[in-house]
Parts: C-alpha cells; sequence; structure tokens
C-alpha cells in the first residue's frame, strides 16, 4: 500500500523538476488572486475613507444635492441650485438651525515656482462652522470677507505642505488660476483620501462670493441645513423637500441625511468592487483551465511511470490523489505568491489610492484559488487512475 506520505513527496518532486513550467502554469493563479485582491481593496479601502470623511463633518446635518441620486447617474446631474433655494429653507424655522451652500471644482495653486493641483471650495463662515471645518493656524473666513468678496484663502494641512513645504502659509500669498489670494488660516486636518490621489486636507476654501466672481458661477453644488437635534432631522427632511417643490421639480434634487448619503455612495462602491471583483476572478478561471491543460500533458507524459507504480502495487486511488496533490499545490502556492503581491502593490497604492486589504478579500481569493486547483485537477487525475497497467508499461 502506497503511504500519503509518499504520494506527496512524489507529487512535490515532479512539480520541482519542472520549476518553470509550474511557475508558467501558476501564473494566471497569481494574477487572479493578486487582481480580486487588489481591486476589492480599494473598494474596502474608499468605503472606509468615505465613512470617515462623513464622521469627520459636523452632525445633524441635512444634504440637499442637485439630482435624483437615487436614480442612475443622478450624482453627475450638473449644479441647479441657488441663493433662492437657501432662502427658502431659512424661511422653515425650527428644527432648521441654520443654513448655507458651497460651489467645489478643482483648481491649480501656485506660490512661487511650486504650483499643485487642488480642491477649492466656496464657502461661508455658516458652512465652515456646519462642517466642522477648525483653524490650526492664524483664522477662517468670516462673514466679513464675504461681504467684501475678499480675495483670501483658507487651506488644508496637505495642500499648505505641497504648495508652502515648511514655511508658515499665513499671510503669504498664492495665485489661483492667475488671481492673487492671502492665506488666512491652515484648517485641522480631517484626514483620509479621496481614492484618487486627493484628500480634504488638500482643500482651499475661499468665500462664496468670491468664488462665484472668480469662476463666472451663480450654482451651488450643494446645500446643507443644520438640524435641532438628530429626533428632528425626518421632518426636517420633509419640511425642506416640501419647500423646494414650489421652485423644483422632484428630480432636479434630493434631501438626504448624512447615514443616507454614507449609504447611498456605499451601496454604489460595493456594487462597483463586486463588479471588478467578478471580472478580475476571470482571470482565476484562466488560470484553473492552464492547471488542467498542464496536468493532461502531464498524464500523458508520465503513462509509463504510471504503469509501473501500478504493477508495483499502487491503486487508481493512489494515482489519483498523487495529481490532485500536484494540481491543488500549484494552486496553493501560486495563490499564496498572488496574495503576497497583492498586498505589496497595495501598500505602494496606498500612496496614490485608498487601499486597504481585508482578511475575507484574502480568504475569498485563496478559497477560489484552491477550489479552482480541485475542480480543474479532478478530470487529468481522474484519467491517470483510470489508465491500464498494461497498456501503460508497453507506453512509448
Amino acid at each position: 500500500m502506497i503511504i500519503l506520505s509518499e504520494t506527496l513527496e512524489l507529487s512535490l518532486q515532479s512539480l520541482w523538476r519542472n520549476k518553470l513550467r509550474s511557475f508558467l502554469t501558476m501564473l494566471g493563479i497569481i494574477i487572479g488572486v493578486s487582481s480580486v485582491i487588489l481591486l476589492i481593496s480599494i473598494g474596502s479601502g474608499l468605503q472606509s475613507y468615505i465613512t470617515g470623511q462623513f464622521e469627520s463633518l459636523g452632525a445633524n446635518l441635512v444634504y440637499i444635492l442637485p439630482g435624483d441620486i437615487s436614480s442612475p447617474g443622478g450624482m453627475a446631474t450638473l449644479p441647479n441650485l441657488s441663493e433662492n433655494d437657501i432662502r427658502a429653507i431659512k424661511r422653515i424655522g425650527y428644527p432648521i438651525v441654520d443654513v448655507s451652500g458651497n460651489f467645489e471644482t478643482f483648481i491649480k495653486a501656485r506660490y512661487e515656482t511650486t504650483e499643485k493641483t487642488l480642491h477649492c471650495m466656496g464657502a461661508d463662515k455658516a458652512a465652515i462652522k456646519m462642517l466642522n471645518y477648525k483653524a490650526e493656524k492664524g483664522r477662517e473666513i468670516n462673514d466679513v470677507d464675504v461681504e467684501k468678496t475678499a480675495k483670501v484663502a483658507f487651506i488644508g494641512p496637505s495642500a499648505a505642505e505641497k504648495l508652502f513645504g515648511e514655511e508658515n502659509p499665513v499671510g503669504k500669498t498664492i495665485l489661483i488660476q492667475s488671481t492673487k489670494y492671502r492665506v488666512v488660516g491652515v484648517f485641522e486636518s480631517k484626514g483620509g483620501g479621496m481614492g484618487v490621489g486627493m484628500s480634504v486636507d488638500d482643500s482651499v476654501l475661499i468665500p462664496t462670493t468670491t468664488a462665484k466672481q472668480q469662476f463666472n458661477q451663480d450654482k451651488l453644488s450643494q446645500v446643507f441645513a443644520s438640524v435641532a437635534n438628530k429626533d428632528e432631522l425626518d421632518s426636517a427632511k420633509k419640511k425642506v423637500e416640501q419647500a423646494l417643490l414650489k421652485y423644483h421639480d422632484k428630480d432636479e434634487f434630493s434631501v438626504t441625511g448624512q447615514e443616507e448619503l454614507l449609504s447611498t455612495v456605499n451601496q454604489i462602491l460595493a456594487v462597483l468592487t463586486a463588479g471588478l471583483g467578478g471580472i478580475a476572478a476571470i482571470s482565476l478561471l484562466v488560470g484553473g483551465i492552464g492547471i488542467m491543460n498542464i496536468m493532461f500533458v502531464t498524464v500523458t507524459e508520465r503513462t509509463r511511470e504510471i504503469g509501473l507504480r501500478k504493477a508495483l502495487g499502487a491503486r487508481p486511488k493512489d494515482i489519483l490523489i498523487q495529481f490532485l496533490i500536484e494540481s491543488v499545490t500549484l494552486s496553493l502556492v501560486g495563490g499564496t505568491i498572488g496574495i503576497l503581491l497583492a498586498m505589496g502593490g497595495s501598500l505602494v497604492l496606498s500612496n496614490f489610492f485608498a487601499s486597504e486589504v481585508t482578511i475575507s478579500a484574502v480568504l475569498l481569493a485563496f478559497g477560489f484559488s484552491s477550489v479552482i486547483g480541485v475542480i480543474f485537477g479532478v478530470v487529468p487525475a481522474w484519467k491517470a487512475a483510470k489508465l491500464d497497467p498494461i497498456t501503460t508499461l508497453r507506453y512509448e
């Protein structure tokens, strides 16, 4: 009787004798596993980042966004909100405490010879308070800045580092689209990254009136209202919606709370992550087919060896186990290499994208690669086990 340890040793020796072929066979599994883990880790990282960003904002906020965010493409709608909407919401009174809005875009900011692409937001004192921006150096934008359409900037710590390095930016002048702005303050870090090489800390805040003049824009990217307490959020959303329906059609705006908005964004990211992970998993399937093809070739090459083993007392089950071990070993080793590559790749990507390798992604990819090895190894192994000993000994 051939014991399992001998079968395992024979399988590993066979794979080691054909090192290059074994590695090339594993490539499909390596690429598949690393792709699945990396794509899922990017999706998970984005979800963690967005959750963190929402938690860093002020509590008890109602958001009014352009378009119907519940419909496909709704979040890509062009701004259609204005100061009239802010005034309409203010007239509601209780439970609305304060209302503001902002305009957002990306700009080229320059200090001396350094130029960077940064996120720019037009905001007033109320918006800065509601969105929980606090000055770490200097001061925040105030009502006087808004009234005078002042060319002042309240910048994030990352933007300050990129433009000024170790210098204190307060009081310095920067160019935004060729217009001079005086930096009046640096806000406290909000952390995180947007998954596209950009963070809230890369932002430049300027007065809303200045933003409208600078970018020739009288529409707002979003409007938000603070509510007296959390228990009044649902009531506030209904009242805001009723007030805005006097000026807009129902599909022209969305009224949502912080948790609903976060849930909507995370649902979109989850579907996107699943889709990309599924596409990457196709390479695992291709890798499995590659393993099956090589195992068929191996069976043909080792026909005489199989006959000799059977003549010496090996049972069909022993032959089956031997070839299954080889197939599963190729998958498991390939899966392990893929996991290590994915972890290294995630560390590199974390400098540019939000990326977070999760245990579930590793277990999913590794488990899938193991199953692939068994499924695609069974047919070649079964063929080897069923070979006739007499015929195999005569095989040339």
